[in-house]
C-alpha cells in the first residue's frame, strides 16, 4: 500500500536525500509545564497566535517558521517537513507527550493534523535523542491540547475556494478542582479543483478531494492518588483522491486513513515528589485503491507506549533524574510477509542544574532496539541569563534515529541488517529583546551545526531490478538564522512586523551514483535560503496582517526547482457582543500575487485562493 500511494512520493524523496482554538477573551488555558525542557524552543505558537489561522493544518501553519521548509504537495495532499537540513524522519512530533511518528514510514503526513485541537505548538530543535528519545536527529515539534480555565462553547464554520467547507463545535465543562473536561467534534470537506498553469495553459486539479473528521475528548482529574490525571482520547477518518501529477492524464487512487490515539499524563506538574507516568496507545490504518494498478491494499500498526520518570535526588540546586521509556508496535503490512513487531526500551538519566540565571541539564539514554544494544545518546545543554534582556543557550549532542519498519522489513528491498543513523550536532543561540510601556522588540541569532553518519538511502544495488534500504551517505548541515520582532501599541492603534531568515547548507558528503548524488551537493527539496516578513496592523478591533515568503530555489530528484514568492492577507473583524454571545470573523487570501510555482516536481500548485470563516462562543 504504502508504495504504490505515500511511499511512491516519499521513496523519491528517501532514496535522494534518503485552537485554530478560537478561544474567546474568556476562555483561558491553564499555564503550561514542561519540567524536562532545558532549552528554550525555537518557536512557540501559542492559542492565540493559533486562533488567528482558521481551520489550517499543519501544513500550513509550519510554513513561516525559520530553519523549517515544509514540502506541500498541493491542498489536501502530502505535507513532509525538513528542519535544519534533515529528513521528515529526522524530527520527532509528539501530542500531549506521546510519540505520533509513523513508526513503518519514520515520519508523518502534515496535511491530516488539524490545528484547531492544538492550543500550543513548540519547535526544538536541540537534537534531543539523550532527553526525548533515539527516534530523531533534529528536534522535537510538540503538540499540547489543554483544558482551558472557563467553561463555555464554541462554534465555527469556514467556507472558501474549491467547495471548502469546515465545521467545528467545542465544549469545555467541569471544576478544575473536581474533574474538568473539554469536546471537540470537527469535519472539512474540499474538492481541491484549484487552478494551476500547466505547459503555460491554465488548468483545474482533478480528483483531488478530502473529506476529514475527527473527535477529540479530554477530562483532568483533579487527584488519582494525590496527584492530577489527565486522559485524551483522538480518533480521525481522512478521505483523501490522489490527484495526478502534471506529466499524468488522470488517477482513480484513494486513500483512508484512520486513526485512534489515547493518552494518559499522571503526576505531569509534580515538584518532584513520585514518578511522572505518561502512556499512549495508538491504532492507526491505511487504505489505498487504485482500480487502474488493480491495487486494493491496507496497512496498519498499534502502538503502546510508557514513560515513567522520577527525580531521585535533590541537592541544593542540583537535581538528578532517571526514568524508563518503551515501545511495542506490531504493524501490518501485504509487503512484510505477515505481521512484524518492534520493541523500543530506554534507560535514561538526566543531571539538571538550576540558578536564578542559568539552567544547565546532561542527559544519557541508553536503548535496546529488541534485543540488540544501541550505542549511548548524550547531551549537554545550557540557558542562561548573560545581562538584562540578554539570554544565551546552547547545546551539544549525541542522536541517534533507529530505522523504520518498512526500512527493515518492506520486502523487497528491506534490510534488516541496517546500522541505526548516528549524528553529532551542536546549536547555539543569542536573544536579546527589550519592552517598554507601548512597545516592544526581540532580535534572536541561532546557528547550527551537525553531522551525519550511515544516512540511511533506497537505491538499486548492482544486479538489482528494486531499490533497497542502505546505509550509504554521509551528510553535513550547518547554517544560521535571525529572527526580529517589533511592536508597538498605542491608545487606539497597535502596530507589529518580523522579519525571518534562514540559511541552511546541508551537503552529500560521499558520491552516490543511483540515484546520482555528487561530493557536496545540497540535499534534494531543501532550500538555501528562506525568508518571510510579516506585517500586522490593529485598530478598534480589527486587524489586517500580511505576510510574506521568499524560497530560494533548491534542487530536486529529475531538475532543480526555482525560487518563488508567495503573499497570503489575513483580516480579523471586529469582535461583536450579543450579551450572552461573542461572534467574529476572519478573512484570509493565499498566493496573493497569483504566482505559478511548485514545491516538489511534477505536483502543481493553486493560484489565488480565498477562505471566510466566522466564529460563535457562549
Amino acid at each position: 500500500m504504502f508504495r504504490f500511494n505515500m511511499m511512491v512520493p516519499l521513496c523519491l524523496i528517501a532514496s535522494s536525500w534518503c485552537n485554530a482554538q478560537w478561544e474567546d477573551s474568556t476562555f483561558l488555558l491553564p499555564p503550561a509545564v514542561v519540567e524536562g525542557r532545558t532549552i528554550a524552543p525555537l518557536v512557540q505558537l501559542d492559542s492565540l497566535t493559533l486562533a488567528l489561522r482558521g481551520q489550517q493544518t499543519l501544513t500550513e501553519a509550519l510554513q513561516e517558521i525559520p530553519q523549517l521548509f515544509v514540502r506541500n504537495y498541493g491542498p489536501g495532499s502530502l505535507g513532509t517537513m525538513s528542519l535544519m537540513g534533515g529528513t521528515s524522519s529526522h524530527t520527532t512530533l509528539e501530542w500531549n507527550g506521546i510519540s505520533l511518528r509513523n513508526p513503518m514510514l519514520g515520519q508523518n503526513d502534515l496535511s491530516l493534523l488539524p490545528i484547531n485541537i492544538f492550543s500550543d505548538v513548540s519547535i526544538d530543535v536541540h537534537g534531543g535523542s539523550a532527553a526525548n528519545g533515539n527516534t530523531q536527529l533534529n528536534g522535537t515539534i510538540q503538540l499540547h491540547s489543554r483544558i482551558p480555565k472557563e467553561n463555555g462553547f464554541s462554534g465555527s464554520i469556514e467556507t472558501g475556494s474549491w467547495g471548502r467547507v469546515g465545521l467545528d463545535f467545542h465544549a469545555i465543562y467541569g471544576r478544575f478542582k473536581a474533574v474538568k473536561s473539554q469536546t471537540r467534534i470537527y469535519g472539512l470537506r474540499s474538492q481541491n479543483n484549484f487552478a494551476f498553469f500547466k505547459a503555460g495553459e491554465r488548468s483545474s486539479q482533478t480528483h483531488a478531494s478530502i473529506q476529514n473528521a475527527g473527535f477529540m475528548h479530554q477530562s483532568s482529574i483533579h487527584r488519582v492518588f494525590g496527584q492530577p490525571l489527565e486522559v485524551s482520547v483522538w480518533w480521525q477518518d481522512n478521505k483523501q483522491e490522489i490527484p495526478p501529477t502534471v506529466t499524468q492524464s488522470n488517477s482513480e487512487a484513494t486513500q483512508e486513513t484512520t486513526s485512534l490515539r489515547v493518552s494518559l499524563n499522571w503526576n505531569q506538574q509534580s515538584d518532584g515528589r513520585g514518578p511522572r507516568v505518561t502512556m499512549g496507545l495508538i491504532s492507526e490504518g491505511l487504505h489505498f485503491i487504485d482500480p487502474a494498478m488493480a491495487l486494493d491494499a491496507e496497512s496498519k500498526y498499534q502502538q503502546v507506549s510508557l514513560k515513567l520518570e522520577q527525580r531521585l535526588v535533590s541537592v541544593g540546586v542540583a537535581h538528578l533524574y532517571v526514568g524508563m521509556d518503551d515501545r511495542f508496535t506490531a504493524a501490518q503490512a501485504p509487503n512484510y510477509g505477515g505481521n512484524r513487531h518492534e520493541n523500543q526500551l530506554e534507560g535514561h538519566t538526566r543531571w539538571v542544574l538550576k540558578t536564578k540565571r542559568s539552567r544547565w541539564q546532561f542527559a544519557l539514554r541508553q536503548g535496546f532496539l529488541d534485543e540488540a544494544v544501541m550505542p549511548l545518546a548524550a547531551s549537554l545543554s545550557m540557558n542562561t541569563l548573560i545581562l538584562q534582556g540578554l539570554r544565551l543557550d546552547a547545546s551539544v549532542s549525541r542522536d541517534l534515529r533507529y530505522a523504520t519498519l518498512n526500512e527493515r522489513f518492506w520486502q523487497p528491498g528491506g534490510n534488516e541488517d541496517l546500522r541505526e543513523e548516528t549524528s553529532y550536532g551542536a546549536v547555539m543561540g543569542v536573544r536579546y529583546g527589550e519592552t517598554g510601556a507601548a512597545d516592544r522588540w526581540m532580535v534572536r541569532l541561532q546557528t547550527f551545526y551537525r553531522n551525519t553518519e550511515d544516512w540511511i538511502l533506497w537505491t538499486p544495488l548492482e544486479g538489482q531490478v528494486y531499490w533497497s534500504a542502505q546505509n550509504l551517505s554521509s551528510v553535513w548541515s550547518r547554517g544560521w538564522s535571525i529572527d526580529a520582532q517589533y511592536s508597538r501599541s498605542l491608545r487606539l492603534i497597535s502596530f507589529d512586523t518580523k522579519l525571518v531568515y534562514s540559511y541552511t547548507r546541508s551537503t552529500n558528503q560521499k558520491a552516490i551514483s543511483q540515484p546520482r548524488i555528487p561530493e557536496g551537493q545540497q540535499l534534494f527539496y531543501t532550500p538555501l535560503h528562506k525568508a518571510v516578513v510579516e506585517t500586522g496592523i490593529e485598530l478598534s478591533g480589527i486587524r489586517l496582517t500580511y505576510i510574506h515568503t521568499w524560497t530560494g530555489g533548491y534542487p530536486g530528484v529529475q531538475e532543480d526547482l526555482p525560487a518563488f514568492h508567495l503573499g497570503q492577507v489575513n483580516l480579523k473583524l471586529r469582535e461583536l457582543d450579543f450579551g450572552a454571545s461573542l461572534m467574529r470573523a476572519w478573512f484570509q487570501m493565499d498566493n496573493v500575487w497569483n504566482t505559478d510555482y511548485r514545491m516538489i516536481e511534477r505536483r502543481p500548485m493553486p493560484l489565488r485562493s480565498v477562505r471566510f470563516g466566522v466564529h460563535l462562543s457562549w
